[in-house]
């Protein structure tokens, strides 16, 4: 997204510290950025949510992938420049097509 990024982090095993991840990946970017555009690149602080269940999961892989859709920079999740993981198939958790209304109503 041009104004934001979502991110789905995963810990690795029981002992993964999520604020130590994000602190790094923060600080690694911000510094590449500043190099590179002599600008900041983040705001002070960030919003995370906790995902407890498969079920959570895949409800935010979707709320990721549509984002660039509805908000009108893409058509399809896959046309998106910078979507996702190209390990990952968009098209999974993209909503099915209305089907066309029949001309009997």
């Amino acid at each position: 997204m041009p104004d934001h990024v979502h991110l789905l982090v995963r810990g690795l095993d029981k002992d993964s510290r999520f604020m130590s991840c994000m602190t790094l990946a923060r600080r690694r970017s911000a510094l590449t950025y500043r190099r590179t555009f002599e600008a900041d690149l983040w705001q002070d602080g960030y919003f995370e949510r906790v995902l407890r269940d498969a079920d959570d999961e895949r409800g935010a892989i979707r709320y990721i992938v549509n984002n660039a859709v509805r908000r009108g920079l893409c058509r399809a999740p896959e046309d998106y420049r910078y979507a996702w993981s190209p390990s990952f198939e968009a098209r999974e958790f993209t909503p099915a097509p209305e089907p066309p209304e029949s001309p009997h109503g």
